[in-house]
């Protein structure tokens, strides 16, 4: 239903068709499809890439690779050519953005196991543990749409409100707060590891533990992979957050300002996670390059590889 002042129905704001406002979507679309396309490739083709830290990298590239193209297509397509059903626009916009925010946290939470349980961590993440968390979170992202646009179709506006309630709580609000949570978590463990490692080369000046200084590195370097993804999903959502509650929830309609920026914080999003979360990867940052390096010589190509080896599970 198109947006008025009655509080009665739900309110579905179009995207708008200007030709500025696609341009720079236009620009986030091509950093998002090119560096998500490159992680996907990257992992599928190298096989010393295909551990279980990268199969979360690689489902949320997916997830994210999907909102840049399976939603802003048809969004544009109908924004500018089209009269569409912004309804059935908005249920293929949320299969995306959940799979997306579902994948993050559970990469997130594979990230924390590492660091704060890393024994645990080896022994719990088996490959069929894997597969149930990558399968839940891809499932759920694909069911969580249907009960309110079941009840929208309907004419059912509070069992919808109520619906839309409980998602952007549970797929948005609680988000935000675990991921904030579990970056303050990985970052207090991190700075004890560090202070511990520093005492110990302190103590042992001459016969320091290159091991320890290196899971510290690791550790470190997930710690602040992390904290960058969740400042920039918090920053991303918030406005977001803010649009739907009122559109979909207090049947309220906001400025089209509001919703130009919020859509647009969607696909930054989608397009920062494969910079911050993947290409930030060392060993996947070195299998970019050698792919993306046509001349390199098979000396060079097993020289670099090499040199990744003992990053792999970073």
């Amino acid at each position: 239903m198109p947006c008025n002042s009655s509080s009665d129905t739900p309110c579905m704001p179009p995207t708008q068709g200007s030709l500025w406002y696609w341009s720079i979507r236009a620009v986030i679309a091509l950093v998002g499809a090119i560096g998500n396309g490159i992680v996907i490739y990257v992992i599928v083709s190298t096989r010393r890439l295909q551990v279980p830290p990268n199969w979360f990298v690689m489902s949320l590239a997916v997830a994210d690779l999907s909102v840049t193209v399976v939603v802003a297509i048809p969004e544009f397509m109908c924004s500018r050519y089209y009269d569409c059903d912004w309804w059935d626009v908005k249920v293929l916009y949320d299969v995306c953005l959940y799979a997306s925010v579902l994948n993050l946290c559970a990469m997130t939470f594979d990230r924390y196991l590492s660091v704060v349980h890393p024994l645990k961590y080896q022994r719990c993440l088996s490959t069929s543990n894997l597969i149930g968390i990558l399968a839940a979170a891809w499932i759920t992202a694909l069911l969580v749409p249907f009960p309110y646009y079941i009840a929208l179709r309907l004419e059912y506006y509070t069992a919808f409100s109520v619906l839309q309630m409980l998602v952007r709580c549970l797929l948005e609000m609680v988000p935000c707060v675990l991921l904030l949570a579990t970056y303050l978590r990985m970052f207090v463990i991190a700075r004890r590891q560090t202070r511990r490692v520093e005492q110990q080369r302190n103590q042992l000046r001459f016969n320091y533990n290159l091991h320890a200084k290196c899971m510290t590195s690791r550790t470190n370097s997930s710690v602040r992979a992390v904290g960058i993804v969740v400042g920039i999903f918090i920053s991303c959502y918030a406005v977001a957050a803010y649009k739907g509650w009122m559109n979909y929830v207090s049947f309220v309609e906001v400025d089209q300002v509001v919703v130009d920026i919020a859509r647009m914080l969607y696909h930054v999003n989608s397009a920062a996670n494969c910079i911050v979360y993947a290409l930030c990867r060392k060993d996947v940052r070195k299998e970019v390059k050698i792919a993306l390096c046509g001349k390199m010589t098979r000396v060079q190509a097993f020289e670099l590889r090499a040199m990744t080896h003992s990053s792999i599970i970073a």
